[in-house]
């Protein structure tokens, strides 16, 4: 009894390690950004590492349509679960979506992914489609979340409607109507604000770049608030030492 006991745990222990493995290294999307009806579009790439299995294991907005899915620009089954709760706490409007591999595509693979989703629903904390306040992130699963990455790139192309303005987690540049957003450090995230009264305020003060990005929030909260970041950054560099460079920027909205 004790011999069956000890195989079921070694089974699950490596087959713990074979999905903690796994891993997204970048995404490479264009965004298409409908205010009106309250919905997005996206397609693209994604560098995944299956790290020896045959499935991958994403989470995405309930709301959304898979309009088709490839690796290394040939089309891959994929299940799209819309009954099963959402595996992440922080991602609750997520569904599952595993994509698998074939047996010949040797890994790190190309997934190639087309999708819409339908924000009429999305409220909360970190989240947002309003016509006044645009915020996709993590938080809302407006990508194809994989909870063990936390270490990949992103770039972002992006059309919304005329008079908005984006920003979000990267450098960010508009031209020829389009905008894009470039965030080549490692991150777990990637956020996309937008608003047609969008501001922002930046910091610098020796080696740290605080950027605060903003709608309707008072001028004197903004300082206090690029003070308290600065006063985190100094508190840290106290306890673990100086840090080469800091760039960090936060979105805030009141309504």
């Amino acid at each position: 009894m004790n011999i069956m006991k000890n195989l079921l745990i070694i089974i699950i222990l490596l087959f713990a390690v074979q999905v903690i493995g796994q891993e997204i290294k970048s995404y490479d999307f264009n965004l298409y950004i409908d205010v009106r009806s309250k919905s997005i579009l996206v397609e693209g790439n994604m560098e995944a590492d299956f790290n020896g299995n045959d499935s991958i294991l994403l989470i995405l907005w309930g709301n959304s349509e898979i309009h088709s899915v490839e690796i290394n620009n040939k089309k891959t089954s994929f299940f799209r679960d819309t009954t099963s709760p959402s595996k992440n706490m922080y991602i609750p409007g997520g569904k599952n979506l595993i994509i698998y591999k074939p047996n010949k595509a040797k890994s790190p693979v190309e997934i190639n992914i087309k999708y819409s989703c339908n924000f009429k629903d999305l409220n909360g904390w970190a989240k947002s489609f309003s016509d006044d306040w645009i915020e996709l992130a993590f938080y809302s699963g407006w990508f194809p979340v994989h909870e063990a990455s936390r270490n990949f790139t992103s770039k972002l192309k992006i059309q919304i409607d005329e008079g908005y303005k984006i920003n979000g987690s990267g450098l960010i540049e508009k031209k020829d109507g389009c905008w894009t957003i470039n965030q080549p450090w490692p991150s777990f995230d990637m956020v996309v604000v937008a608003s047609k009264d969008l501001k922002y305020k930046t910091l610098e003060e020796k080696n740290a770049k605080i950027e605060l990005v903003y709608k309707d929030y008072n001028e004197p909260d903004v300082d206090s608030t690029l003070n308290e970041c600065t006063f985190v950054i100094n508190l840290f560099e106290k306890k673990f030492g100086k840090l080469d460079s800091v760039y960090s920027k936060r979105s805030i909205c009141r309504i």
